[in-house]
């Protein structure tokens, strides 16, 4: 990984990676009441990767910069 902690970026990191883990553990512990809504938390899910990897790309474009 980037030299994310030195950039600030880390709590931001933190924050995503947990709110994705929070979202897939409802899911495969079965706490979605019905289709809707476990797809609506895989989509959020899915939107939190996309987000984390944006943040992870850029951590590695300004380390590289340095």
């Amino acid at each position: 990984m980037a030299r994310i902690n030195d950039l600030g970026l880390d709590t931001l990191h933190t924050r995503l990676r947990d709110h994705m883990n929070e979202l897939a553990d409802d899911i495969s512990l079965g706490a979605c009441k019905d289709f809707p809504e476990y797809r609506y938390k895989a989509g959020v899910i899915w939107g939190l990767g996309v987000a984390e990897r944006e943040l992870l790309d850029l951590a590695k474009e300004m380390e590289e910069k340095d």
